[in-house]
């Protein structure tokens, strides 16, 4: 478990309750990019009461020195996935009232799947927030475990049309688990 500093989590939280906030719906909100410390990002966000963070992570082989085959994913079909230079690694957590960061997987399961497509639907457009900040950053890859796999795999394959008209997603569905990824661009480019 990760601790933000106070004024760190009060900043973000700050930003998510002002007027200018993405207004996505109803009891949904999505805020800006943030950095959290050198090579750690994040795009919060809130599902009902729960504040999220998307979190992305540039790959160490950018800012340290790490052997090629270290940034290959692993196939099902026993190969190698190549990923473009600028990839992100992505995570997502919640933070708690001591502004702890706690991995989404710790959710209780019946509260991952009663908001499943809320959740989706939120961090989807946290990802386009995200995209639109860094567009050559297009890449995304994660680690999942059985109760995120589903929702993880949800944001890339029921996206609404308005979105399917501007974005394209496009899965990855033979990296080897623990490992997913997608990419994200835009068809206006």
């Amino acid at each position: 478990m990760r601790t933000l500093r106070a004024e760190t989590a009060n900043a973000i939280a700050s930003d998510l309750n002002r007027a200018s906030s993405r207004q996505i719906q109803g009891d949904l909100s999505t805020g800006g990019v943030y950095c959290l410390e050198r090579n750690w990002e994040c795009v919060p966000f809130t599902v009902g009461s729960r504040t999220l963070l998307l979190e992305f992570g540039t790959p160490y082989y950018l800012t340290q020195v790490q052997n090629y085959a270290d940034i290959l994913f692993r196939t099902k079909s026993g190969g190698y996935f190549v990923p473009k230079l600028e990839f992100r690694n992505i995570s997502l957590s919640y933070l708690t009232d001591d502004n702890a960061l706690t991995q989404l997987c710790m959710l209780p399961p019946a509260e991952l799947t009663a908001n499943q497509t809320a959740l989706a639907d939120a961090i989807r457009n946290a990802l386009i927030v995200y995209y639109r900040s860094y567009p050559n950053a297009n890449q995304y890859f994660y680690q999942f475990q059985a109760s995120t796999k589903v929702l993880l795999q949800k944001v890339c394959t029921d996206i609404p049309p308005a979105l399917q008209e501007r974005y394209a997603f496009e899965n990855y569905p033979d990296l080897a688990a623990p490992y997913g990824g997608f990419s994200l661009t835009s068809k206006s480019l």
